[in-house]
């Protein structure tokens, strides 16, 4: 049986951040790079994806606006019914700050223990298994275009991976299930927030009629918190259902990929490049502290350990970082983990899959 790392391997070709650690005062710089299977975006292709339009406002799933999303008011938005993120680059900026993309498609820095801002993550999904896929006849890994309101296509996506992402329709049917015990647990359970004394908050799935779902505290930014469906975020402190989905991708590199897959690709690309559509977490810092530059670093900050499924400071012992600069606090998720908790499910039954049909073929072959 081929383990969770060798699947990783197989799946996800891993990104190179740099922390340019030049000193303030200009004297003196060397970059701090790190080798990572999933990362956010960095400030420059933030620069270059602004200029493009690709995609100007990034938006928070209701899972991340429930969470603590930050919200944008009103004159700030083209449209009054949702929540538009901003959310966490990887770039470290200036001393003690990290690099943003706003709301209103400008980029920023904030300080690294704030808990409001998106998170977003980007990976790259391995050609092989998705061709492989394709030419089987499976429809795993489908693409779509998503197009604005005068049918002029934005960008095409693909759906790999689950997430929590959307207030449940049937929420007051849940909680009465919940209440009474009539809920069966998945045992799967997904990061939540971060509380004021720095606890880690899960939020446990559960399943019902064929579906699944997480319950959560309600911990919304204001009272002006919007939802998807253009509803108003439930009060701090209330039960909320959200229901387990597929997580949209923006493809990068549309135009470079195979034909096989979008039928004008050059066939230049060796990797699908894949941006969450939406910032999917929140309530949760980039580094619950802000007292020098090493905690603004990719190498050690709180999204990387967990949407990498590492633990920090024995990664960078390994090498994978810079263990000059290592900071003070150490966050473990070797356990638990986005890759663990999202992906990996997708991971194996494509594997299955494709063994499946690699077995028959070789069946019929004799």
């Amino acid at each position: 049986m081929v383990s969770d790392k060798d699947l990783v391997k197989m799946f996800i070709s891993p990104s190179f951040v740099s922390d340019d650690m030049k000193n303030e005062n200009g004297n003196g710089r060397f970059i701090v790079e790190t080798k990572d299977n999933v990362v956010f975006e960095n400030y420059n292709e933030a620069q270059i994806r602004k200029d493009t339009q690709v995609k100007k406002e990034v938006y928070s799933s209701d899972y991340a606006v429930l969470s603590g999303a930050r919200y944008i008011p009103e004159n700030l938005q083209n449209t009054k019914s949702k929540s538009i993120s901003t959310h966490w680059l990887t770039t470290r900026l200036y001393h003690e700050y990290v690099g943003t993309y706003g709301a209103d498609g400008k980029l920023g820095a904030y300080t690294p223990s704030f808990k409001s801002l998106g998170m977003r993550p980007c990976l790259n999904l391995n050609l092989e298994p998705v061709v492989k896929m394709n030419s089987f006849g499976y429809h795993k890994f489908d693409t779509k275009p998503v197009q604005d309101f005068d049918g002029h296509v934005l960008y095409n996506i693909m759906e790999f991976g689950k997430y929590p992402q959307t207030r449940a329709k049937n929420g007051e049917l849940l909680e009465d299930l919940y209440r009474n015990g009539h809920l069966p647990m998945t045992g799967k359970k997904y990061l939540g927030r971060m509380d004021k004394a720095g606890d880690i908050i899960w939020n446990f799935e559960y399943e019902y009629d064929g579906k699944n779902y997480v319950r959560l505290i309600s911990n919304r930014f204001s009272e002006y918190s919007r939802l998807k469906d253009g509803s108003r975020a439930p009060q701090k402190g209330e039960p909320v259902w959200v229901e387990v989905k597929p997580i949209k991708w923006i493809i990068r590199n549309w135009d470079d990929l195979p034909k096989s897959i979008n039928p004008n690709g050059n066939g230049t690309a060796k990797t699908i490049n894949l941006m969450a559509t939406e910032s999917i977490a929140s309530g949760l810092p980039y580094y619950p502290a802000r007292k020098d530059k090493v905690h603004a670093m990719w190498q050690n900050s709180f999204p990387r350990a967990y949407f990498n499924g590492y633990n920090i400071h024995k990664t960078l012992n390994k090498g994978n970082g810079n263990e000059a600069f290592k900071a003070d606090i150490n966050f473990n998720f070797e356990d638990d983990g986005f890759i663990k908790d999202a992906l990996m499910q997708d991971m194996k039954s494509t594997y299955k899959l494709l063994n499946r049909k690699r077995e028959i073929n070789a069946a019929n072959e004799k």
